[in-house]
């Protein structure tokens, strides 16, 4: 209800604005915004740690799930001045997979790969295809992780300090539940990053 007051009056529904009014507008929308996502992401947790995440597979064609991913973060992307690239293959990219699970994982780690990006970085998502497997790799041009702290990305609420981890945010689950989909899906998720 927030979201659509909040919404209607951005779209002048309640009469127009003054600059001043739409920036607090603005702020007061992507706050709540900021607290859907996080709401969201406990609930998801809540799900997983009860272990009552359950697949809803279906085919899902991964390089258009993935433009998807990266065309709803071309906003944030321009923002930052980074560019993000899909390199899929000729062939088919089709899996049985859970959609919103696999949404929600790719999502993870293209933010991820975002936020920990300098402006005028880029990033690359790929799809290799294997005889019975897929390979998404997501390569980003950031700060990169100490090979210490690696075994640390994946655990629940755990953030890595680095020099853009104070001004990005978060809450530490994401790569928790990236973890737990792709364990779902009988996957492997793996990283390669130095400093």
């Amino acid at each position: 209800a927030v979201k659509n007051f909040i919404g209607l009056m951005k779209e002048g529904y309640a009469g127009d604005l003054t600059p001043e009014q739409k920036e607090y507008v603005d702020f007061a929308y992507e706050s709540n915004e900021q607290q859907l996502e996080l709401i969201d992401g406990f609930l998801k947790l809540a799900r997983s740690d009860s272990g009552k995440s359950s697949l809803n597979k279906k085919i899902v064609n991964l390089g258009v799930l993935i433009k998807s991913v990266i065309d709803q973060q071309l906003g944030t992307l321009a923002e930052r001045n980074q560019q993000c690239k899909l390199l899929s293959p000729d062939q088919s990219t089709d899996i049985m997979a859970d959609e919103d699970y696999l949404r929600m994982a790719i999502e993870n780690l293209v933010s991820n790969a975002s936020k920990y990006t300098k402006p005028g970085g880029k990033i690359t998502v790929s799809i290799e295809v294997y005889e019975k497997d897929m390979i998404i790799t997501v390569k980003d041009s950031g700060v990169g992780i100490d090979q210490a702290d690696i075994k640390r990305l994946f655990v629940k609420f755990s953030r890595i300090p680095n020099e853009l981890s104070q001004s990005v945010g978060g809450s530490g689950i994401g790569l928790y539940l990236t973890k737990h989909v792709v364990d779902l899906h009988k996957g492997k998720i793996e990283v390669k990053s130095t400093l």
